[in-house]
């Protein structure tokens, strides 16, 4: 028994196949997305647009598709991520980046997204998750330290949470 989700061909189409226990598949397609998409702010639009040259540049979809058969993180293109500025699109001026723009860092994930999970689940992980969580809650040595390093892609973060009295 399990769950198996695999894509189709368009990035916003899928089934998820469920394990012998159940004897069906359930479809979906993602929402039409386009009057979302319509209204967002004009640095949003060229945000999406810088990266959607990026990915076709230097993630075309064959090359992703290794990394994730491999399990590769491809370090020179999350390293050019930096370079144009998205790591450091959660964190606040003073500490390398470019403001607490959160709708610009859901932008970079969903377009990162369309290319499967070997950038996006990084700058998911460093940026948003363990990044936001030490410019909410770290001490001022932490932000001035560790925030600089992760918006310039000198340091990757990784988040972990558990429960009290669990995941000893």
């Amino acid at each position: 028994m399990g769950l198996n989700v695999r894509m189709n061909s368009h990035p916003a189409q899928g089934s998820i196949h469920c394990g012998s226990d159940f004897n069906r598949t359930f479809k979906w397609r993602a929402p039409d997305m386009t009057a979302y998409y319509a209204d967002l702010p004009e640095h949003i639009t060229l945000l999406r647009d810088t990266l959607k040259r990026f990915i076709a540049d230097k993630s075309p979809r064959e090359k992703a598709r290794q990394w994730e058969r491999d399990h590769h993180f491809p370090v020179a293109e999350f390293a050019e991520l930096a370079e144009l500025g998205v790591l450091g699109l959660t964190f606040d001026e003073q500490y390398g980046g470019a403001g607490r723009d959160v709708v610009a860092a859901l932008s970079v994930i969903d377009e990162l997204c369309t290319r499967g999970t070997a950038l996006a689940g990084p700058f998911v992980h460093s940026a948003m998750y363990a990044g936001l969580n030490i410019t909410e809650s770290g001490s001022e040595q932490q932000k001035r330290e560790l925030l600089p390093r992760v918006a310039a892609g000198k340091l990757l973060l990784a988040y972990g949470l558990s429960e009290a009295g669990r995941g000893r």
